[in-house]
């Protein structure tokens, strides 16, 4: 019997494709972040509801953060 769970790693094929559609977003969020692509990180983030603190800083929603990279160019 064939189960989905991997060889004594408790972790199912869905756990490990989140996983990587994770590392994937992660990627394309640092690679704009250093190409300061505005778009590419707009592109990372859900349409409405996105609540990012940076602390001192500030929060922002992405529309927030995209400005700063906008202005930082």
């Amino acid at each position: 019997m064939t189960d989905e769970r991997t060889a004594g790693a408790g972790v199912s094929v869905q756990d490990l494709a989140r996983l990587e559609a994770i590392k994937r977003l992660k990627y394309r969020y640092w690679r704009a972040c250093d190409t300061k692509d505005p778009a590419g990180i707009r592109a990372c983030f859900v349409r409405a509801g996105a609540d990012i603190d940076f602390g001192p800083l500030g929060r922002f929603d992405a529309d927030g953060l995209v400005r700063v990279f906008e202005t930082s160019r």
